[in-house]
């Protein structure tokens, strides 16, 4: 596309995440969500729901098919004009109503001991375990995004539908504390709206509509009924796709305990000096970080056993440690 375009799809997506979400603060604390520095609520940076949506046309349209969607940098010079995105997508905000926060201390963890990490103190000869808290919106927190779609007028709009497809297929995951099954996102409701930019009219509601869009947002979030929302078609029945790819395998564990059992929460004063983990909503919990690290632990066994050296990082990846 030679630098200009003559429609455009706009999709208003609401979401929520259906287990615990952590995005990093821009303070450089890796414990802190990030937070908007207006409206003080945290957010989604536009620039990772792109990164996921990116990866996720990888998987069903390909290279070419993706870059000529979000654009690509290398080998791109002055000579050419088909080399930026053709998406804008905005930030995910979160509906205040909706947001829960959960602290969760963790401990970072020596591969080659098994123990605590641990790290010295500058300017002193003392080192300190690596304990800290991880800060967490809670799962069922809800938050909408707006991704454009600019093309010429008589183009197909099904490589950017196939990546809507995923997004309802519930399998996408966004933030940090993946491995631990955090940020898995599962869709409510997905709206579509077309303007023909060859019509003066539909120009002129393109434009009341993008200086409008943080309102049109809340109000999707208001309305009850899913029919059509000021010239927005609820579109979600019909991009759930029936023939969903798997990229994984997803198994699901049932068991009890042999006796007691204590994952320590975030320390509370006046309380006991020690908690169960539990969750936003008050249950007892054992997060995922736990479970992978005793999973982990028993494979470095067979591991070792089978003189199977790779086989532990080939599943939990490797820290650089």
């Amino acid at each position: 596309m030679a630098g200009f375009y003559q429609a455009v799809d706009r999709y208003l997506v609401h979401a929520a995440v259906s287990t615990p979400l952590h995005i990093g603060g821009s303070s450089g604390d890796k414990s802190e969500v990030l937070v908007h520095p207006v409206t003080d609520q945290p957010f989604v940076q536009a620039s990772s729901l792109a990164g996921v949506l990116r990866a996720v046309s990888l998987q069903v349209n390909g290279l070419e098919k993706t870059e000529r969607l979000f654009g690509v940098s290398a080998g791109c010079g002055e000579e050419r004009s088909d080399c930026g995105s053709r998406l804008r997508i905005s930030d995910g905000l979160f509906l205040p109503d909706t947001v829960r926060m959960e602290i969760r201390p963790r401990v970072s963890i020596d591969p080659a001991s098994g123990t605590v990490h641990s790290k010295a103190i500058g300017g002193s000869d003392q080192v300190s375990g690596q304990k800290f808290e991880i800060e967490m919106i809670a799962r069922d927190a809800e938050f909408l995004f707006s991704i454009c779609f600019l093309h010429e007028l008589d183009e197909d709009v099904e490589d950017i539908a196939r990546v809507l497809a995923q997004v309802a297929g519930e399998n996408l995951q966004i933030g940090g504390q993946r491995s631990n099954g955090c940020g898995f996102l599962k869709l409510r409701r997905l709206y579509h709206r077309h303007f023909d930019l060859t019509d003066q009219e539909e120009r002129e509601a393109w434009q009341a509509d993008d200086a409008a869009l943080i309102t049109i947002l809340e109000q999707i979030c208001k309305k009850k009924q899913s029919d059509i929302l000021g010239g927005y078609i609820d579109i979600t029945d019909k991009t759930i796709a029936a023939d969903q790819p798997v990229w994984a395998y997803e198994l699901l564990v049932q068991g009890e305990t042999e006796g007691s059992i204590l994952v320590k929460g975030a320390a509370v004063e006046g309380l006991a000096d020690a908690e169960n983990m539990k969750d936003a909503y008050g249950a007892f919990m054992v997060p995922g970080s736990s479970v992978k690290g005793a999973l982990r632990n028993r494979m470095t066994y067979i591991e070792n056993m089978l003189g199977k050296a790779g086989m532990v990082r080939a599943f939990f990846g490797y820290t650089g440690k």
